[in-house]
């Protein structure tokens, strides 16, 4: 499970759905919830996690995409299996890990150092408060 912490900036409720939109450093990373801590607050500093499976890479990207977050991040190690490849990526000091599979990482050409846009759904993300 991959862990980053960061600060709420904006905080949206309707009715039962919470949008919520935090900083990492000089990125911005948005969540989705059906559940939120009343006391949660515009300046706290919390944890997110988000699956390795649920964190994908894109490579020399054109165009739009329907995730809001994409964040800037450089490949610092790769291993591969048989079928899967665990790509650990660098974003703003954190590290993040992706499971994608060997034939997509031949396919994007990956190799260590190359600047990537770590890609993760706001639904895929979840909140840990800090204690």
């Amino acid at each position: 499970m991959n862990h980053l912490k960061v600060k709420v900036i904006h905080i949206k409720n309707v009715d039962t759905l919470h949008y919520l939109t935090f900083s990492l450093n000089q990125q911005v990373i948005h969540m989705l919830s059906l559940e939120l801590e009343p006391t949660l607050e515009i300046g706290t500093f919390v944890h997110l996690t988000v699956k390795s499976t649920h964190v994908a890479i894109a490579k020399n990207l054109n165009g739009l995409l329907s995730l809001e977050n994409k964040l800037k991040g450089t490949i610092v190690s790769i291993e591969d299996g048989e079928i899967l490849s665990s790509i650990c990526l660098d974003i703003e000091g954190f590290l993040v890990e992706s499971i994608i599979s060997i034939e997509s990482k031949k396919v994007m050409n990956l190799k260590l150092n190359d600047d990537v846009l770590v890609l993760m759904n706001s639904s895929d993300i979840s909140m840990i408060r800090e204690k």
